[in-house]
């Protein structure tokens, strides 16, 4: 069985933060940091067409001790307080696994 960790997670931005949050996601600090995050296999952020409040975002990692390191990164950078301050609730995160 695989080591990989792959991950689900919904956001629901706050009415009117969708622009500030695609800035922050086209930003070199934001997916591209990701992307090139030690440990990183895939991510990809995706909107919701019926929605345009709801962010879907699906990661794959080498492990989940990779996912566990970027989200520390993040938060002690300051850049997951920023991501807090756009949303209407708590990000959901639901572990994932292939199943075909």
């Amino acid at each position: 069985m695989s080591d990989q960790f792959s991950m689900f997670a919904v956001i629901k931005l706050a009415e009117g933060s969708f622009e500030t949050f695609r800035a922050m996601m086209a930003d070199p600090n934001g997916v591209k940091t990701t992307r090139s995050f030690p440990g990183n296999i895939l991510f990809e952020a995706t909107l919701d067409v019926n929605d345009q409040n709801t962010i879907r975002i699906y990661e794959k990692w080498e492990n989940k001790e990779s996912w566990d390191n970027y989200m520390k990164f993040r938060a002690d950078s300051g850049f997951a307080a920023k991501l807090m301050a756009l949303v209407a609730e708590a990000p959901q995160f639901f572990p994932v696994a292939l199943i075909a």
